[in-house]
């Protein structure tokens, strides 16, 4: 276990809380949460929304397209590997998934597989996906932008 002796100074309206990606590598932080210097698994994050969900996504867009899709960007929780997920649906179907940092393989796969599968088949078979005890995953946090569309 790494020791610091860090002052964090926050000038927010909210009260922060300090969230440890167990196991985490990447260098990447989700938009929502702030690296601690000198550490690459520990983030000051958000706390859980106001409806008591701590892995709730949190919508930075959501478009009309001029062919007539929907493009949704969203940064899911600070849980999960990823910082930010697009989506982009067109009569119920997913046409273009991308997710911003992860685990590439993983989040490349996924974001192929559910390309041309309607919207309510991937979340039937991804929703409440966990990863490593964490609550929640990836693909799940997928299923809670994809729900924005149903």
């Amino acid at each position: 276990m790494k020791t610091f002796s860090t002052i964090l100074a926050v000038t927010l309206t909210v009260t922060l809380a300090v969230a440890c990606k167990s196991g985490g590598t990447s260098s990447e932080a989700s938009p929502a949460a702030v690296p601690v210097a000198g550490c690459n698994d520990i983030a000051v994050a958000a706390p859980a929304s106001s409806n008591g969900d701590m892995f709730e996504i949190r919508v930075i867009a959501d478009n009309v397209n001029p062919d007539g899709s929907r493009t949704v960007r969203a940064f899911p929780c600070a849980e999960v590997c990823s910082s930010q997920i697009d989506v982009t649906v067109k009569d119920g179907v997913i046409i273009e998934v991308v997710f911003t940092g992860g685990c590439p393989g993983n989040t490349t796969g996924v974001a192929n597989l559910v390309k041309g599968m309607t919207v309510k088949e991937a979340v039937a078979r991804m929703d409440g996906i966990d990863c490593g005890g964490r609550g929640t995953s990836c693909p799940d946090q997928l299923t809670r932008v994809l729900k924005l569309f149903l």
